[in-house]
């Protein structure tokens, strides 16, 4: 065809009204479209129906191809087929070239993955203010993308399958399948390139278009309708409970069990962690029961309190500082923000079991308050802290004693200590300093327990 205007084909007329059901609907306001330009019979098809919608609107019409220079001089066929056909229908033309190998191996990324992240930065960079990015997606990938989600354990989100338009990005031909475009196409006399990779099975969504949904049409013929149409009413209903969780906060147990999910599930995705279905069933544990924290990184943490659910992390936790009175007859504390309860037990009748058989563990943790001096505090670490501990005859430091345990940064934030004029007596890490050890002097009434233990906060 070499006319600057496709001609007119009764599949035309029948996609044309289609594609311009999704401009009125989701292009309002748009003042130029940018088409993702492949050369694919998707993406052309897609050139010519933008080229005939799209004048009435007032929107200006340009495209874009990405060379991904995987395919030699596949690529680059692709890329001057594309700036051809452009020159032919006189719309401007932009192109741009990427190198996906390069970001695999400095990322580790999949081909797969690192061709989409460059494919859409180059592509969004010729979408200005009020403009958007058109590209070619299909009823026949929006039934495979629910598919592969399925496969992959998706929740309800992951069958709504690809949306028609998110943020800058419109799906023109998402409810046209393949075969329809490949008429249209057809009809006009319009060729089109192939990407010699669709046509094996190495990639995933490759096994998913050649092998299952034959499959499945081979007991439903129209199971791509049926799925698509499945995947609208799963976005209807994600749209009602969108809705609703912006009216759910505090105490998450009052709710039922589905918005309490929807609500941890986006509550996850707004703090940028994944939320796959193990992790949203144990928040909702915690949730149902009252308290709880669940670590997600290294020094980030869900945290619920009474029902709410929180994110902390460890620039979160503050020091503390507690002064003790003394003399010592016994002592509780329940620090929220360490997520810990220390407890002082005086007495040797109320500290060794009968027989007088203790474990190391505990003898490490038993001091004689008759050798502490002035105040005491119980606070958490410093910089410079320094202890000699029981039996070892020297002084330490904790930044070290901490490397040698291995200790996670938070368990070295949020790590207690005892102190009294003469310095640290004990460490919850490593028990009590040479200096209080009780010895054959130490009465009954002198023997002191400390314990520190991880209680939710209440």
């Amino acid at each position: 065809m070499n006319s600057h205007s496709p001609k007119n084909s009764p599949m035309s007329d029948i996609l044309a009204a289609r594609v311009e059901h999704r401009i009125s609907e989701y292009a309002a306001g748009c003042r130029g479209i940018v088409c993702a330009l492949s050369g694919g019979a998707d993406s052309v098809s897609m050139l010519f129906l933008l080229k005939t919608v799209l004048p009435p609107h007032d929107i200006s019409l340009s495209a874009c191809h990405v060379n991904h220079n995987l395919r030699g001089a596949e690529s680059d066929r692709d890329e001057e087929f594309c700036r051809k056909l452009c020159q032919r229908l006189g719309i401007e033309f932009f192109s741009e070239s990427v190198d996906v190998a390069a970001l695999v191996r400095k990322t580790g990324a999949s081909t797969e993955e690192a061709a989409r992240e460059l494919r859409y930065k180059a592509l969004l960079s010729h979408v200005g203010a009020d403009m958007l990015l058109a590209t070619a997606h299909n009823a026949d990938d929006n039934a495979e993308t629910v598919l592969f989600n399925m496969i992959r354990g998706t929740g309800l989100r992951g069958l709504c399958g690809i949306p028609a338009r998110r943020d800058s990005i419109i799906r023109p031909i998402l409810d046209i399948r393949r075969a329809e475009v490949e008429e249209y196409l057809s009809e006009l006399g319009e060729t089109y390139v192939t990407d010699s990779t669709n046509l094996t099975d190495d990639y995933s969504r490759n096994r998913i278009r050649h092998i299952l949904i034959p499959a499945a049409e081979g007991i439903n013929s129209g199971a791509v309708d049926a799925i698509d149409r499945l995947a609208a009413i799963v976005t209807e209903t994600e749209e009602y409970f969108s809705e609703v969780l912006s009216g759910v906060s505090g105490d998450l147990r009052r709710y039922p069990a589905a918005v309490r999910k929807r609500f941890i599930s986006r509550f996850l995705g707004d703090n940028h962690i994944p939320a796959d279905n193990r992790r949203i069933n144990e928040t909702d544990s915690c949730i149902t029961a009252g308290n709880g924290k669940i670590c997600v990184s290294d020094g980030v943490y869900l945290r619920v309190m009474n029902g709410e659910l929180s994110l902390q992390k460890d620039e979160d936790i503050p020091d503390i500082s507690v002064k003790i009175d003394t003399p010592l007859t016994g002592f509780t504390a329940e620090l929220a923000e360490y997520d810990k309860k220390v407890t002082i037990i005086c007495g040797k009748g109320e500290i060794f079991p009968p027989h007088g058989k203790v474990n190391k563990n505990l003898t490490n943790n038993v001091l004689d308050c008759g050798k502490i001096r002035g105040t005491v505090y119980l606070r958490n670490r410093r910089e410079g802290d320094r202890i000699a501990f029981a039996g070892r005859g020297f002084h330490k430091s904790v930044r070290k004693y901490f490397n040698e345990l291995k200790l996670t940064e938070r368990e070295r934030r949020t790590a207690l200590f005892l102190e009294d004029s003469t310095g640290i007596i004990w460490s919850e890490y490593g028990g009590i300093a040479e200096g209080v050890r009780p010895d054959e002097n130490t009465g009954d009434d002198r023997y002191i327990l400390i314990t520190a233990s991880y209680v939710p906060r209440l």
